[in-house]
């Protein structure tokens, strides 16, 4: 009788069993669903453009979904070009598709249900400083993204260096 045989093939099993229970979030992970490329902000806020061959081709506009009633505004998605994350606040600007400026900014804090949009430069500064935050660190989002592709790691969330959001 082969008890220590027996004993690692009971071990493997119930690891096994255990290993099936578990869903593994992949909010944090996953670059591609279906046919967009998509890059994690804070759960739920990510940012989606559609799947190109050429990734690095700046031709699409990266999307951001807005989940709370915007007042006085029918804007349900902002298109981002640059952003950053930081004390749990999600911050940058966007270019409106007719133009190639920036012409709105906006602050999202997802444990607070707050998103803000701001048409003036000057009061989206003002409230970044109020909230002890660099507004000049905002980052091409399709730097962010080749990071993400590459190493799937982002300023704000990086695993091997314990850094969530």
């Amino acid at each position: 009788m082969n008890t220590q045989g027996d004993l690692k093939i009971k071990i493997f099993l119930l690891l096994f069993i255990l290993s099936c229970g578990i869903k593994k979030d992949r909010f944090y992970t996953e670059v591609y669903t279906f046919d967009l490329q998509r890059m994690p902000l804070i759960k739920p806020y990510e940012l989606i453009t559609p799947r190109v061959s050429d990734s690095t081709t700046e031709v699409h506009s990266w999307h951001l979904k807005l989940f709370q009633p915007q007042p006085k505004s029918y804007v349900h998605h902002l298109n981002i070009s640059h952003v950053n994350v930081s004390k749990n606040i999600i911050y940058g600007h966007g270019q409106d598709g007719r133009t190639n400026f920036p012409n709105y900014w906006f602050i999202i804090i997802p444990n607070k249900n707050l998103e803000k949009t701001f048409n003036k430069e000057e009061e989206w500064k003002s409230y970044l400083t109020s909230v002890e935050i660099n507004s000049d660190m905002t980052v091409s989002v399709w730097i962010l993204f080749e990071q993400f592709k590459n190493n799937s790691t982002l300023p704000w969330y990086n695993p091997d260096k314990n850094i969530y959001p």
